[in-house]
């Protein structure tokens, strides 16, 4: 009962519709109540080159004995040692700085953020300095940036493109999965593909028409 009194407390506006579909029951319209809460940027952890300690790290890894310490027969166990040991000096000698995810859609490329960076930083001159000089590089930045970002919009739906396809492909792929690189096994419905060659060639006529 709760249940159903809070989902006729969060709609409004409800009345028939007329349709041309020839049927019993007719189609019902109505407003929902209802405020999303926005999504907040996660934040996570990655490496601040520009502090890094590199002659201590490089001191330290030139010091393991490598050949001693992969002995295993697996190439897998010793990527994995090697990994786990590479991290350990890393964290050690490279900080660490926490960064935003932020929402951006796949056209918002690293070109559009560059621009986008230009603009406020041309802002914030003007804001400081109140010269009119910083304010008209200001707005030429806001301008190129909103034709950067439709034509980039425009782009990424054209089909004739080829970049704009592999663009897409890698967009939709980087977001979806969290992952920078294709696997080693690819399938696609009753298509699985392992070599380089296969999954180059033979994925196009799938992953085209998704794209």
């Amino acid at each position: 009962k709760q249940w159903y009194q809070r989902r006729v407390a969060i709609t409004a506006g409800i009345h028939d519709c007329d349709t041309f579909i020839q049927s019993d029951h007719f189609p019902i319209s109505f407003d929902i109540n209802f405020k999303s809460k926005r999504n907040k940027s996660s934040k996570r952890k990655m490496f601040n080159f520009k502090r890094a300690k590199w002659k201590q790290l490089n001191d330290i890894l030139l010091s393991v004995d490598w050949e001693g310490f992969l002995t295993d027969d697996s190439i897998d166990r010793n990527w994995h040692l090697f990994k786990t040991k590479l991290l350990e000096y890393c964290n050690q000698f490279i900080p660490t700085i926490s960064v935003k995810n932020e929402f951006q859609p796949v056209w918002f490329d690293s070109e559009c953020h560059n621009l986008c960076r230009e603009k406020d930083r041309w802002r914030a001159r003007y804001k400081s300095s109140g010269d009119i000089s910083h304010y008209l590089k200001f707005s030429k930045c806001r301008k190129d940036l909103k034709n950067l970002v439709r034509n980039k919009l425009n782009n990424m739906f054209c089909p004739d493109d080829e970049k704009g396809v592999s663009k897409k492909f890698w967009s939709h792929f980087k977001s979806t999965t969290n992952c920078h690189r294709i696997p080693e096994n690819v399938h696609f419905g009753d298509m699985y593909r392992s070599t380089k060659k296969e999954k180059s060639t033979d994925c196009d006529s799938a992953l085209i028409p998704l794209l």
